[in-house]
């Protein structure tokens, strides 16, 4: 972009080390017909309040910047549709937000990469009272609930009907009810992702009497112990996740049934000794991933189950004694990965290392965390 031409439409910043302020100012004071705005990644500490004089901006990304705030003039931006402030420093929107009645995209969340992985790695935003007028919006991800108490946020979230995906975090159990509530409001939903607000904290979502049925993503993180009814009324679900869920198998079986399924995963989500994949389950799924399953230690695939999986992750899972033989009837396996697993157990699949002669027909992985991936395509 020439610096002076206010005629520009689009303003991309990208292999830049330094920003001067003067050029923001001029930027933001001049040009008038600007409708995009993308600092993606530049030096970028803060956003001044001449970002209001730009009221035909129609998108804005501030995404991996070092930026803090918003002015309070971003409400003046009524045509905006897209606002990104993924993996900037924000967390907290201005209340302004809730004058930009034509915004369809609300991202932003930051990821501490040097953090144990847990349930609260990643930080969301905080949104004021009354963001129910931003009836427009299809992806608001990923909202913090910890500071929200009463029935008051979740009459705003269920104006917004037109959502296809959700995220949640810190979700408290008493408050699950009314988030139920809210999402079989949101008839358009395709992606629902929940965090609990601990590891242990309940998740209470079993009230949900109709749930959204083009839901084709659902991500739940927090202790279930059971599964919600409705997840199985989810003919369109083509990606399920569980973490920290401790279900059992008998929940596990309902899911098999399932007839668009995928991808499933669970991530400390079984609190059994077994797992058991009945023949003629899992029909479609070609991505399986069962990891830190501590409590697990017998793994059962019929002949006849898990047809068309391509990819399968195992572990750690240290009282997992022997991996069942079947997994060499898995004609369409390509990929075949093992995390921290007792090595008497994998010898067995490794090319000559064991009576169930696994033929590894691309070699073998080795990685220095102990996983091992053998490519058998």
């Amino acid at each position: 972009m020439v610096v002076g031409n206010y005629q520009t439409h689009s303003a991309i910043f990208f292999g830049i080390e330094e920003l001067p302020k003067s050029f923001c100012f001029l930027q933001f004071t001049k040009s008038k017909l600007l409708k995009e705005l993308d600092f993606e990644g530049a030096p970028l500490t803060y956003i001044p309040e001449e970002l209001g004089n730009l009221f035909n901006l129609k998108y804005l990304s501030i995404r991996d910047t070092k930026v803090k705030k918003l002015p309070r003039s971003i409400g003046k931006l009524h045509k905006l549709q897209t606002l990104d402030l993924k993996r900037s420093f924000v967390s907290e929107l201005p209340v302004e937000i809730n004058m930009l009645f034509n915004l369809q995209y609300l991202v932003a969340y930051y990821k501490d990469n040097q953090s144990i992985y847990s349930i609260n790695t990643r930080r969301g935003m905080k949104l004021y009272s009354n963001f129910g007028s931003l009836e427009s919006l299809e992806k608001l991800y990923e909202v913090d609930l910890e500071a929200y108490s009463g029935g008051n946020f979740f009459r705003e979230l269920a104006r917004l009907k037109r959502l296809r995906k959700l995220c949640i975090t810190k979700l408290k159990s008493e408050s699950g009810n009314a988030l139920c509530d809210a999402i079989q409001q949101m008839i358009h939903l395709q992606s629902l992702r929940i965090s609990s607000i601990k590891e242990e904290e309940l998740l209470h979502l079993h009230t949900m009497s109709s749930p959204p049925v083009f839901l084709r993503c659902l991500r739940l993180r927090g202790r279930l112990m059971k599964l919600p009814g409705w997840i199985y009324e989810l003919r369109n679900l083509t990606k399920l996740t569980l973490e920290w869920s401790r279900i059992s198998d008998d929940s596990l079986q309902i899911l098999g049934v399932l007839p668009n399924l995928l991808f499933f995963g669970i991530f400390e989500g079984c609190s059994g000794a077994q797992l058991h994949f009945h023949k003629n389950h899992f029909k479609k799924l070609k991505d399986l991933r069962l990891c830190w399953l501590n409590d697990l230690k017998r793994l059962i695939i019929d002949e006849g189950s898990l047809t068309l999986v391509e990819h399968l992750e195992l572990g750690p899972s240290p009282q997992l004694e022997e991996l069942p033989a079947t997994i060499s009837h898995l004609k369409c396996l390509k990929t075949l990965s093992f995390n921290n697993m007792p090595m008497e157990s994998v010898r067995k699949l490794l090319p000559d290392g064991g009576s169930d002669h696994w033929k590894d027909r691309a070699g073998t992985q080795w990685f220095s965390d102990g996983s091992i991936q053998l490519n058998v395509e």
